[in-house]
């Protein structure tokens, strides 16, 4: 039997994203509109917004066995907030901790994502003392069904 290993970067991004556009309480705190969503998986318009959230950079490695495939894929969540302090960020950066953190994802036919967790939240400073960045790494172990 010849193993072949499938991508995981695209069924997270989708999973991932759809889970964050679908959240009325990420909306909220991000100001969000339907015609002004402040959510995106790729290409972000820069500083034009005060709140947004970008889904964007993975890494994935295999976690193969004998017998069967899988990946740790890490996924990084930006936050950009333009606030005089780190409440308005600190808020969204734990809403969407919550709705990833130890909680079961579905990635479609084929994978299983066994693990997701929370691994590490980094405060970034800008020039420009008003801009808040925040980036999050979601970690996701896959198991590919054979």
């Amino acid at each position: 039997m010849t193993l072949v290993s499938i991508d995981t970067v695209g069924p997270v991004q989708l999973a991932m994203f759809a889970r964050m556009a679908d959240d009325e309480q990420l909306r909220d705190l991000l100001e969000a509109t339907e015609d002004d969503p402040r959510i995106f998986d790729a290409w972000a318009p820069g500083r034009a917004f005060e709140r947004y959230v970008n889904l964007g950079g993975f890494i994935e490695n295999p976690r193969n066995w004998h017998g069967g495939l899988g990946a740790e894929t890490v996924a990084v969540v930006d936050v950009w907030v333009r606030a005089h302090t780190d409440g308005p960020g600190r808020s969204i950066v734990g809403r969407v901790k919550a709705l990833f953190d130890h909680q079961p994802i579905d990635l479609g036919p084929g994978l299983d994502a066994v693990s997701v967790k929370h691994e590490q939240t980094l405060d970034l400073r800008d020039p420009d003392p008003d801009l808040r960045r925040y980036q999050l790494r979601i970690r996701l172990t896959i198991e590919q069904e054979n």
